[in-house]
């Protein structure tokens, strides 16, 4: 493959990656409404944390571990913040640093009726399971049509 058209393939690639990060922003803006004429630090903070790719990762995990997304149409009741950061963890030493940010990733999307946390059943340990909304169903649902029925190109 001569160099030209392999850098053709990795703009065309990139030009790609931008439209889903493009589209993936609108799609969130959608489900989660306008801001308010005065927005609060927390509020704008919220929406910046949400469009970042990790943060995207973290709904997926709840997403796809919803009622909404599963053949049987049951919820999985295994799905806490620590079991999503190990998940997402890329290295052990970042464990910590990323049980922070999934658990900031939660209040956001929490915020945004994306995600409710239901305390278990179990008194002790205490935990609280995730459980994705109807809300971020449409999220995941709309964005990933978008990109199925060539309609974003």
């Amino acid at each position: 493959m001569s160099k030209d058209k392999k850098m053709g393939y990795v703009m065309a690639f990139h030009r790609r990656r931008l439209m889903e990060t493009e589209d993936y922003y609108e799609q969130l803006l959608r489900c989660v409404g306008d801001l308010p004429e005065n927005p609060t630090q927390e509020e704008i903070s919220n929406r910046r944390l949400l469009v970042q790719p990790l943060a995207y990762h973290v709904l997926v995990l709840i997403w796809a571990s919803s009622k909404y997304s599963r053949d049987d149409g049951t919820q999985a009741d295994d799905v806490t913040a620590y079991s999503v950061a190990q998940a997402v963890s890329r290295r052990r030493e970042d464990h910590n640093k990323t049980v922070n940010y999934v658990g900031r990733v939660i209040d956001a999307a929490e915020a945004f009726d994306l995600v409710v946390r239901e305390k278990s059943a179990d008194d002790l340990p205490l935990r609280y399971f995730l459980r994705g909304t109807a809300n971020l169903n449409a999220l995941m649902t709309n964005f990933a049509l978008r990109f199925l029925d060539g309609s974003s190109e």
